[in-house]
């Protein structure tokens, strides 16, 4: 009987791990579980948080319906998607703390 309440709290606790991130705060379960992705279409370079996303502007050519606009080293013209909240805040902050961008 042991080994089977054994395996079932290391299951639990893996599972609380996984799908909740016990030992974080809502911000931390969000920036966990999302995407960073770059894209270049012409001139502009999409930053984009979902693999979604991604596809519909590289396989249709379509960019996500909600951008926001900003500037990265070298001038180079960024759109950071923006259709849940936060996000286009956590996509700049990567963003910046890769490659920097200007303010």
């Amino acid at each position: 009987m042991r080994p089977v309440l054994a395996t079932a709290s290391l299951l639990a606790l893996a599972g609380c791990l996984i799908l909740a991130g016990c030992a974080s705060g809502p911000e931390d379960r969000y920036a966990r579980y999302h995407d960073y992705y770059e894209f270049r279409q012409g001139e502009v370079l999409y930053v984009l948080g979902s693999v979604d996303s991604l596809h519909r502007l590289r396989e249709e050519g379509k960019p996500p319906e909600r951008t926001v606009a900003a500037w990265g080293a070298g001038g180079r013209r960024l759109q950071f998607e923006a259709t849940a909240p936060g996000l286009a805040d956590r996509l700049m902050a990567e963003y910046d703390r890769r490659h920097g961008l200007v303010r």
